[in-house]
């Protein structure tokens, strides 16, 4: 990463001086906010107002720069960059000379001095070369020096620059706007502030005390830890400590089920590691008194459900084909069932049911709980009934143990990352464990992140069948199945409404926002797709023809 950032009214900030300025010339009332823009607008307005905007800019850019002040946050970012080893490089379109008033005036001179005097150049803490500060005549000119430093991401206030047609597609745009502005059809990122590009660029940095939790594992402090992804049974860090990447995951208390999340997911990956198995992040170290891991971290980027391709279908069934293949390994015979696993139907009725029960003995009071039990009420436990009786009307029994599987619990592109060999890693085995291929099927094709496309969900069943379609009674099980998991689905959405579940998000975010507006929006959710469930037809929607 490289980034670029613009100066004038980027990294330095006009509004006070150009407002105050104004004001005292008896050209702008003192009522107007201080902002660049509305002066300039005011400005413009007045007979003469083009020239009267051109002396201001002149007097600020040159004379009156020392009176600048440097935008609120951006000090902070720069020594945040600094302290990572991030590369800055400030690219400007600004004249040496001013074009209008006394043209003896420098403005390079005077925008350099301005940085020197607000220590932008102090190396111990900020830390901007003066060598690295590039001012250019024109536009063209500023956006050709954007490409030849290879700079990543550029930072402007101006949606002009972006708007270039030479600008380089490569570059990702970052659009400074303390006020709303456009949002450029999604050719840009736009933040009000510092801090929320800090936030965005570097990621969150870790408290004071899961960095002390990290330095006891390593041995020592570490470099840095920034904040990844946003899951929400765990805290993941990238963290940097003496030339080494790590990703660091501190769990959640254990699951409903009494499931260690630490102890299942790094003794799994330390199985799959020993089977051969490496399209996972290798285990490296565990503190199961601060419940913190350290794992190999993984540089790569979110696959996208909805964008999936035939071929990504293809490596999420061969990893399940992988771990259907080492499950007669006698290790493997001894590790624990998935969570909330089940190898009959009337376990998977009875897991529906007693999640309907937990919601519906809430005692919490207000509109959304109000609205959470109508719909329990009169929506769901019909519907419930309608499926159950439907599944189990024909034979059935447990589920023999050579139609098992191992599985994540957990499975999707929402797990995944793309490495940067174009293939697939999978993450997140807090769940794992042995499970009926039925539910790890149904979960994949209901889970509310994997917005996979009607094409792509007959791909997935069709890969499903032919790694484990040597079970008899594999597709008529999938038909029974399937509609009691989206229930479940319906419930899990309706989590939210749960204390324990209000205590985990503020234990993941520390900011949750506010829980009856989550509550709300996930009661439509679970009613939108409970309405798809009960139209939808008999059985399994995505068998392919001849399946």
């Amino acid at each position: 990463m490289v980034i670029g950032i613009d100066f004038d009214n980027t990294i330095a900030s006009y509004d006070e001086l150009m407002h105050r300025l104004a004001v005292d010339w008896g050209w702008i009332p003192a009522t107007l906010p201080r902002n660049k823009r509305l002066v300039r607008d005011a400005l413009r307005s007045l007979p003469d107002g083009e020239l009267k905007w051109r002396r201001l800019q002149t007097h600020c850019y040159g004379p009156g720069m020392c009176d600048a002040r440097p935008m609120e946050g951006i000090k902070e970012f720069l020594a945040a960059c600094k302290g990572r080893g991030i590369p800055v490089r400030v690219v400007s379109h600004k004249s040496e000379f001013a074009n209008f008033g006394d043209p003896t005036v420098n403005l390079r001179a005077a925008a350099l001095e301005w940085m020197s005097q607000q220590s932008f150049f102090d190396a111990e803490h900020v830390g901007i070369g003066r060598d690295q500060v590039y001012f250019e005549e024109t536009r063209e000119d500023k956006i050709a020096r954007i490409r030849s430093l290879g700079i990543t991401h550029f930072i402007d206030d101006l949606e002009e620059t972006f708007l270039e047609r030479s600008f380089p597609p490569q570059v990702a745009k970052i659009l400074f706007a303390p006020q709303p502005v456009h949002n450029g059809r999604g050719e840009w990122r736009s933040f009000a502030s510092w801090p929320d590009i800090q936030l965005h660029l570097l990621g969150e940095q870790a408290p004071r005390e899961d960095l002390e939790a990290l330095a006891a594992l390593l041995g020592r402090p570490v470099d840095a830890a920034e904040r990844v992804g946003a899951g929400r049974n765990s805290r993941v860090y990238r963290v940097r400590c003496g030339g080494a990447e790590y990703a660091a995951k501190f769990y959640f208390k254990p699951t409903a089920d009494g499931r260690d999340r630490l102890q299942v997911e790094f003794s799994a990956l330390q199985f799959l590691w020993r089977r051969g198995v490496r399209r996972v992040a290798q285990p490296l170290r565990a503190d199961a008194g601060r419940q913190v891991a350290l794992y190999q971290f993984i540089d790569g980027e979110a696959v996208e459900a909805s964008k999936a391709t035939a071929a990504d279908i293809d490596r999420l069934v061969e990893f399940i084909g992988q771990l259907k293949a080492i499950d007669a390994d006698s290790e493997a015979r001894s590790l624990v069932a998935a969570a909330e696993a089940s190898f009959t139907i009337a376990g998977v009725v009875e897991n529906v049911r007693q999640r309907l029960e937990r919601l519906q003995s809430l005692k919490a009071e207000g509109a959304a709980y109000d609205a959470l039990g109508h719909f329990l009420r009169d929506e769901f436990s019909p519907a419930l009934q309608t499926l159950a009786q439907r599944a189990m009307s024909g034979r059935s029994g447990e589920l023999a143990w050579q139609y098992r599987t191992l599985s994540p619990s957990d499975l999707g592109f929402h797990n995944t990352l793309r490495g940067g060999d174009g293939r697939l890693v999978f993450l997140d085995f807090e769940y794992f464990g042995w499970d009926d291929p039925a539910k790890t099927l149904s979960d994949a094709l209901l889970h509310p992140l994997m917005r996979l496309s009607s094409e792509r969900k007959r791909q997935l069943a069709s890969g499903f069948t032919a790694v484990f379609g040597g079970d008899p009674g594999w597709r008529q099980r999938v038909d029974r199945l399937y509609p009691l998991f989206a229930l479940k689905w319906c419930m899990i959405m309706l989590n939210e409404f749960r204390p324990e579940q209000i205590e985990r998000r503020r234990y993941v975010d520390r900011d949750a926002e506010e829980a009856q507006v989550i509550q709300m929006r996930q009661l439509a959710a679970a009613r939108s797709a409970l309405q798809r469930i009960m139209r939808e037809e008999r059985g399994f929607p995505y068998w392919g023809q001849g399946e």
